[in-house]
């Protein structure tokens, strides 16, 4: 005798139920709801990985802190209480110091101790391709004031309490990041004309000419995506130092783009921190590729600074002997010799008004710290070792 039973999916017989049944109803779920399945898979595997990946600050980062820059003295402190949103420190001349707002084309500059605000601005902004504020940067070195678009070509120089200004670059070199050397010259990252990713270069401005390129890291074909990083330059030593993003390496260099040294920070991350992908473009007819990262991209270091033979860097991996609460407040910026690469202490600065350290500057033994809302100024000993 056969028994037949009614269900959902249709009459079947419990002989075939007990061999093929749940191979039918899997397959009958997969035909209805196969989209979201996948998406779900998807979004599993993407979950993994991320699980996977080391996430920057989670648990244990392997490296410890042992030094302190010790009597960090407040020296001047501004807030600003109207519309103003400071984005970088654009230059620190004798008294005052030079910032770059979220407008574009403005530049403030401050009057240590006397609070004397003085503004420029120039109208530029037809010029500038992209708004983006990481991507605009202006450099003051008094009596000029250059403006720069990173990922782009735009460079242009004015001169302070004048309107007018020169568009320089006229050769459309493309570039992601830039240090002032003199009034003509530039040096920069730049998109290789050669090879699929970044080089660096001199621009003389006067001739609109490029130097020789030279690669100071391997060439990833991501267009630069995995090796960037910070420039910083001190006219007093004439060393530039490049501070990668997503690894612990600096290169330090000269002018004339040989590199003085490699210095390897103290926490542990040696590989990049980042994996990226190709995309192709969505445009319909389009051969071209978008760049993306694959994984999560966790800096390591942030901004850096030169000064009388010292590199300072803005940490983002904190140290298994800091506090979780109080490394979640406050601001580190380890300290290096030029000379022998060896760690040299580290400065804590606490958030202003809510905000977390958008730029600073050092000069002598004078730290510039930039602020969303405001600025500080501190006088602090360097740690002999």
């Amino acid at each position: 005798m056969e028994i037949f039973k009614p269900n959902v999916f249709g009459n079947f017989k419990s002989t075939d139920y007990l061999i093929s049944g749940p191979w039918k109803l899997f397959e009958r779920i997969m035909k209805k709801y196969s989209i979201f399945i996948v998406i779900g898979l998807a979004v599993l595997i993407i979950g993994f990985i991320f699980y996977l990946s080391s996430f920057l600050n989670k648990e244990s980062n392997g490296f410890f802190r042992e030094a302190r820059y010790t009597s960090l003295q407040l020296i001047d402190s501004l807030k600003i209480n109207d519309e103003t949103q400071f984005r970088r420190i654009a230059g620190v001349g004798r008294g005052n110091i030079f910032i770059g707002t979220s407008k574009i084309g403005e530049i403030i500059s401050i009057q240590n101790f006397r609070r004397v605000i003085n503004r420029y601005s120039y109208e530029i902004d037809s010029l500038i391709r992209s708004n983006a504020d990481d991507l605009i940067v202006s450099i003051v070195d008094s009596p000029n004031v250059y403006f720069l678009n990173y990922n782009n070509t735009v460079i242009i120089r004015a001169v302070l309490n004048h309107k007018f200004y020169f568009v320089l670059n006229k050769s459309k070199i493309r570039f992601t990041k830039a240090i002032l050397v003199d009034s003509l010259t530039l040096i920069l990252r730049k998109f290789s004309a050669s090879r699929e990713g970044q080089a660096f270069s001199s621009f003389y401005s006067g001739i609109d000419s490029l130097g020789e390129e030279h690669f100071f890291h391997e060439v990833v074909q991501d267009g630069g995506f995995k090796t960037d990083g910070t420039l910083a330059f001190d006219k007093e030593t004439m060393f530039c130092a490049y501070a990668y993003y997503y690894k612990n390496s600096i290169i330090i260099f000269d002018t004339s783009l040989k590199i003085f040294k490699t210095i390897k920070t103290i926490d542990t991350f040696a590989t990049y921190q980042v994996e990226t992908k190709r995309i192709k473009s969505f445009a319909a007819d389009s051969q071209s590729y978008i760049v993306t990262n694959s994984t999560p991209a966790y800096k390591i270091n942030r901004l850096c600074s030169l000064s009388d033979s010292l590199i300072y860097v803005l940490s983002m991996a904190r140290a298994d002997n800091e506090d979780r609460d109080f490394f979640e407040n406050n601001n580190v910026i380890d300290v290096y010799s030029i000379v022998t690469g060896k760690y040299r202490g580290s400065v804590y600065l606490p958030f202003f008004e809510g905000g977390e350290l958008i730029d600073f500057e050092v000069k002598k033994n004078i730290l510039f710290a930039l602020y969303p809302k405001g600025y500080k100024s501190y006088r602090f000993n360097i740690l002999s070792k």
